[in-house]
């Protein structure tokens, strides 16, 4: 929908952005949120990259900013009693840089720590850097050469590595073995190590090499 945000006193721009609002949530249009949180507890990230994509698709218009009402988790997990409920935790550390994907796994072990939970496994169950800038036009400001995503991965598994013990990470999962053809505009197309080339042939991409030598090096 669109709010009118061109009004300049930003008083009665406060009033009418609400007024539109209430109109759109009286109209019954947002009941199809509720009915996805209610089937799952949560909306999942899926969720949220398709309906953002769909945004995307309604208009021409250039913006940076898309607001949802399909939620997310709709409580503190520790907060309703899930100390002691779960065998591992896990988290994708998703980040242009590699400094904020160590501080990530380092701010999910502090919140496993202060509720008790410092024995339990720590996964990465997602990494990835995208090799679409240039390319892809659905992008999420982590974009990079093939190159570039290469060079990534040379600097984030020794990083990890360094502080698996005291991070407690029994693992880590690179986002997908396999990417789409050249030519796909959202970010995540281009986030495999491999991607499918001429006539539908996988090819390596420099991050290939790159994992296995990293992998090798620090596994001697």
């Amino acid at each position: 929908m669109d709010l009118p945000v061109g009004e300049i006193n930003p008083v009665m721009r406060l009033h009418q952005v609400s007024f539109a609002m209430r109109g759109h949530k009286e109209s019954g249009q947002a009941v199809g949120a509720d009915a996805i949180v209610q089937m799952s507890g949560f909306a999942p990230p899926t969720i949220h990259s398709l309906g953002a994509r769909v945004a995307s698709s309604f208009t021409r218009r250039l913006f940076n900013l898309v607001v949802t009402n399909v939620p997310g988790p709709q409580f503190p997990l520790y907060a309703a009693g899930a100390r002691g409920s779960f065998d591992v935790a896990a988290v994708h550390p998703f980040s242009a840089r590699v400094s904020n994907v160590v501080k990530l796994a380092r701010l999910a072990r502090l919140e496993m720590r202060k509720a008790g939970d410092a024995r339990k496994p720590l996964l990465l169950t997602e990494l990835s850097w995208s090799s679409g800038k240039g390319k892809s036009t659905f992008n999420y400001g982590w974009e990079t050469t093939e190159a570039g995503q290469a060079e990534k991965i040379r600097q984030v598994l020794p990083a990890l590595a360094a502080e698996r013990k005291r991070l407690g990470l029994a693992g880590l999962y690179w986002y997908t073995w396999l990417s789409r053809p050249v030519g796909g505009r959202d970010s995540f197309d281009y986030g495999g190590l491999r991607r499918v080339g001429g006539e539908g042939r996988s090819v390596d991409k420099p991050a290939l090499r790159a994992w296995r030598d990293t992998i090798s090096r620090l596994t001697r």
